[in-house]
């Protein structure tokens, strides 16, 4: 998976939520939550399992998402549940942005996810890149 850090407006941003996994397991239903935090973080939520907490930027601070985008690309397994907006489309980080994974019943879904930030609506200055795995186990 690709894997890349540089400096931009001066300040440094990080891959740091590259590799990152996150299973929640719950016989006959669970969600497993990936969020992109506008203060630089990146966690997980749910239930039944552990979750992380990483970082795309180094030094947190409110709003500064207000200054990047982000885009994601499924790259294997199952749709997200609930996503901020399409894969393959610059999401400004103006918000909070979070992507869902959610089984009802006896099912276990996975996928692998990159996530992108750059530092301009066009993705030309992409600053960061990883990937992340998710797992909703109802079984």
């Amino acid at each position: 998976m690709s894997f890349a850090c540089r400096t931009v407006r001066g300040v440094n941003t990080t891959s740091a939520y590259n590799g990152q996994s996150v299973t929640h397991s719950n016989t006959g239903g669970v969600s497993s939550t990936v969020g992109f935090i506008n203060d630089g973080s990146v966690i997980s939520t749910g239930a039944g399992g552990a979750n992380f907490a990483s970082d795309w930027f180094l030094l947190h601070a409110t709003g500064v998402g207000s200054f990047y985008w982000l885009r994601w690309t499924l790259l294997s397994g199952s749709v997200w549940s609930a996503t901020p907006g399409a894969s393959g489309i610059w999401i400004p980080m103006t918000s909070n942005l979070f992507w869902t994974l959610t089984v009802v019943g006896v099912q276990d879904h996975f996928n692998d996810t990159l996530f992108e930030i750059a530092g301009d609506s066009g993705g030309a200055g992409i600053v960061c890149s990883g990937h992340i795995t998710a797992e909703a186990d109802g079984t």
